[in-house]
């Protein structure tokens, strides 16, 4: 019954009996989660893998709104390529933005943190990096605005400013146009805001091409 549980146990609980079922079945942990959660048309296709590499929000002590800014890869001829390319872009990040400023610290989750001009520049860096090194194929931009922490009494404070989300709304629009390679954003608005959720799903591409 996890209603009796917390959200830290029933992780911990979850995991737990995974293991047990992959091992009664002679399986292992990876398969039953594939067999449980992914159709069969597409359980052979490797996940989408988004990497944390600039923190701001509730995540760090700088003046950017939006929490996390990741770089997404698309494997293909390996998990483990993209991997180490996702590692190599971090590290190439951190010697861009040393040259900006010589006091650079890192958020709560491992990403960079440090100010910038606005909540879109480190789109467009990030975007400016995976172009630099060939990358546009393989790679995307994406965000994760943690709406939640940015809404009181139905306003979004947003770069100095308490706008409302039809103007969010537009900000991330804008952001998009902007940027080709911006793929994703999670929790945009306040998690109660059903209505601006579909309207910025209806307004924004939604395929990776």
């Amino acid at each position: 019954n996890k209603s009796r549980l917390g959200g830290n146990v029933m992780l911990g609980v979850s995991i737990a009996f995974t293991r047990a079922l992959a091992a009664e079945r002679g399986k292992e942990a990876w398969q039953i989660l594939r067999e449980e959660f992914f159709p069969k048309e597409i359980r052979n296709t490797p996940p989408l893998i988004f990497s944390n590499l600039i923190n701001g929000g509730a995540h760090a002590e700088n003046n950017l709104d939006i929490q996390e800014y990741m770089v997404v890869a698309r494997p293909r001829a390996s998990v483990s390529g993209s991997v180490k390319k996702l590692i190599s872009l971090y590290r190439e990040l951190g010697v861009y933005l040393r040259k900006k400023t010589t006091h650079i610290s890192l958020g709560d989750e491992g990403g960079y943190s440090l100010n910038f001009k606005n909540n879109f520049e480190p789109i467009l860096i990030l975007e400016t990096l995976i172009r630099k090194q060939g990358l546009t194929r393989q790679f995307r931009v994406a965000l994760d605005a943690a709406g939640n922490s940015l809404c009181k009494d139905k306003k979004y404070a947003f770069e100095g400013r308490r706008i409302t989300a039809e103007k969010l709304g537009e900000e991330y629009a804008r952001y998009f146009k902007n940027c080709k390679l911006l793929f994703s954003i999670e929790d945009p608005f306040s998690e109660r805001d059903a209505r601006n959720f579909a309207s910025l799903r209806e307004a924004l591409p939604r395929a990776w091409v």
